[in-house]
Formats: structure tokens, sequence, C-alpha cells
């Protein structure tokens, strides 16, 4: 997953390609470990922070990626162990501490929608 993630970002796919990729993540997202969930989020969220305009379709992926985490029982964090709905609330406060660049504003209103 890794590789694939950063190999997104080596290449200049169109905005199309990149969504259908994204979308094709989005179906298996329920397949993968917690791992592989845990750095879509961390990707999805550093691309949002830098306003990364062939990235922001990202935003597609947080919601869910983050409801599955939410659902499992135990996550380790950087070497801490904790709850999926206390990870939950801690990225969701996290997001709201956050300064936003303004090009991202309408994709983070919109999530609320998911």
């Amino acid at each position: 997953m890794k590789y694939f993630l950063d190999g997104l970002l080596k290449v200049e796919p169109y905005y199309r390609q990149i969504y259908d990729l994204i979308t094709r993540l989005f179906l298996d997202l329920q397949t993968y470990p917690t791992e592989h969930l845990m750095d879509i989020l961390e990707r999805s969220v550093d691309h949002l922070r830098v306003a990364d305009s062939k990235c922001v379709v990202w935003k597609n992926l947080l919601p869910p990626a983050l409801h599955i985490l939410a659902d499992r029982r135990m996550l380790t964090v950087n070497g801490i162990t904790i709850g999926g709905l206390e990870y939950h609330d801690l990225i969701i406060k996290n997001f709201f501490t956050m300064r936003w660049p303004s090009e991202v504003l309408t994709p983070l209103a919109y999530m609320s929608n998911c």
C-alpha cells in the first residue's frame, strides 16, 4: 500500500485517473489491515493540510477510513495502544484545531456530509 500511495505522488496522472484510483481504494477499504488504513488517513490529512490540488480527492477516503478505524477495538498509534473510538475522537478534535488553507475548506465542509 505504501509503495502504491508513494507512486501516485511521483507521477502526474490526470485528475480523472486519480479519482478512479481513489474510488478503487474506497471499494476495498474494508479489507485493508489497520496499518494501511492509518496510513491512508494520515496521508489524506497531510495532503489536505498543504492544499495539494492533485490530492484533494483524498477527502473521499478520509471519512470511511476513520469510521472503519473507529470500529476497531484496539489500535496501536506511535507505539501507544488506544481504542478505535478514542482514536476517532482524537482525530476529529485535531481537525477542529488545525489551521486549514482556504482551498480545502469547501472539501472539508463536504466531508461533514459523508
